[in-house]
């Protein structure tokens, strides 16, 4: 894993583009100590700066000092290597953790992640793709057969998928007014009532199997696809254009902004692209990485910047 840090021997507000010569300082990537194990495929962050790393077939890891030390964190999760990978972890306002397994359903930490219980109940599909938590802490879950939710922290789940049929989801967001949109393997859908039925929104998409959404300060979303780069909407999804200036036809698999609403980019095999004017250009920051196959960017306004990549 790699942090995007200040450099104490010079830093700048370059976000990734690297050190540059004299005494001005630069932004640039750092590989964390770990966490090793398993190839980190998600990362969520609590309200105290704890960072949880979902991996591949090595569960959850939990770091306390901003990634300079890792602990592996699975008791109550299922040991076994082939399924025991994580693809969606989500923290709501309690402190509780959640985590989305490949094949054993969600599994719930009420102590910062030393335990976990399976919390399956109501739910048939297990495979999890995404988890999503709503001001009000209902709790989204897309899996390989649609959504469920539940709005008692994880205890029950229902299925909730009128509109959008037997669909795999890829990831969910929600934005500030409530509403849910699904990235999928067919398209955006976007929900208005707290996701009791679904619609479609991806007039102007010209690939429809969408890896990643996020929303900028502005209310503005981006979608990442498989191989056209990203897409922009300003009106709530109903349109999109494609805003790839700079990306080309990139595979995105996860976007995310900071604090300045300068948007980033991870791709399948390019490493980082970073826009600082909403989407019209794009410019790689790569300066420090090893691997360019990025798998994990943490959620909006984490500071500082980390990714999850495959080793190679």
């Amino acid at each position: 894993m790699f942090i995007l840090v200040v450099s104490t021997v010079g830093c700048s507000k370059d976000d990734g583009v690297g050190p540059k010569p004299g005494p001005e300082p630069a932004d640039f990537w750092v590989r964390t100590n770990g966490p090793y194990g398993g190839s980190v495929l998600v990362f969520a962050i609590n309200s105290n700066g704890h960072i949880f790393a979902g991996t591949l077939r090595g569960g959850v890891f939990r770091s306390t000092d901003n990634g300079d030390s890792w602990v592996q964190i699975n008791v109550g999760i299922n040991a076994d290597p082939v399924t025991n990978t994580i693809f969606a972890l989500a923290v709501n306002s309690s402190g509780h953790i959640f985590a989305g397994t490949v094949y054993d359903g969600v599994f719930r930490s009420t102590d910062n992640g030393d335990s976990w219980t399976e919390v399956n109940t109501g739910m048939t599909d297990l495979q999890i793709e995404d988890l999503a938590i709503n001001s009000s802490g209902h709790i989204f879950v897309g899996t390989d057969g649609g959504v469920y939710r539940s709005m008692n922290n994880g205890d029950t789940w229902t299925r909730v998928n009128a509109g959008l049929g037997n669909i795999s989801i890829v990831r969910l967001a929600i934005n500030s007014s409530g509403h849910i949109f699904a990235a999928t393997s067919n398209g955006v859908f976007r929900s208005v009532d707290n996701g009791d039925s679904w619609t479609q929104a991806f007039t102007g998409l010209i690939q429809y199997y969408i890896t990643a959404i996020a929303f900028n300060s502005s209310g503005h979303i981006f979608a990442g696809t498989d191989w056209h780069g990203a897409f922009r909407s300003g009106d709530n999804g109903d349109s999109w254009v494609e805003v790839n200036a700079g990306l080309g036809g990139r595979s995105v698999v996860s976007l995310v902004f900071n604090s300045s609403g300068h948007i980033f980019a991870g791709t399948n095999s390019r490493g980082v692209y970073r826009s600082v004017n909403g989407g019209d250009s794009w410019t790689q920051v790569n300066t420090g990485l090893i691997s360019r196959q990025i798998r994990a960017v943490p959620p909006k306004n984490s500071i500082p910047v980390e990714i999850g990549h495959t080793p190679g």
